[in-house]
């Protein structure tokens, strides 16, 4: 049995599981006082992640035949492993470019052009370095006021790793 396969036969299968882990864990590392580094934790956690991601990958043609042998017109939906298994289509994406239809054809033309038009307006809003006020040119009163966009994120450790085990 591989390491990732050992691992997996720790996890935790149901949603009460899931949530202890997190939070053993997680106090595990508060009450550490330091001697557990939360970086290299991140930085495993996300490596760990990235290793399942890749095996899930690999293994949903044979997960799916598993779970279309346990779903019938009547059962769509059914439990094994602690889980609930349904199979679904996802990532479905309509096309249109075959139908013929002059006004989607349209619609979609104008959707283009309004998204280069908004695309065009944020980026004159971004490079904003202060308000932009217009004023009537015989009164001289305020007619608007323009002011900078502005924008707001977090602040994240974000963890990459090479294409080879470089250490």
């Amino acid at each position: 049995m591989n390491n990732l396969n050992k691992i997996l036969e720790m996890a935790p299968t149901t949603a009460g599981e899931i949530k202890d882990v997190c939070l053993f864990a997680v106090d595990e590392l508060n009450e550490s006082d330091g001697e557990i580094s939360a970086l290299e934790q991140s930085i495993k956690a996300k490596a760990l992640m990235k290793s399942l991601e890749a095996y899930l990958d690999q293994i949903a043609g044979k997960a799916l035949e598993e779970a279309r042998k346990e779903v019938s017109e009547k059962k769509k939906t059914f439990t094994k492993f602690g889980a609930s298994v349904s199979i679904k289509d996802t990532g479905v994406k309509w096309h249109y470019d075959k139908t013929n239809d002059a006004e989607i054809t349209g619609l979609f033309a104008a959707a283009v052009e309004v998204k280069s038009q908004i695309d065009a307006r944020a980026k004159f809003l971004q490079s904003l370095q202060k308000p932009l006020t217009e004023l009537d040119e015989e009164t001289g009163e305020v007619l608007s006021t323009i002011y900078p966009a502005y924008k707001t994120g977090t602040t994240s450790v974000v963890v990459s790793f090479g294409k080879e085990d470089n250490e």
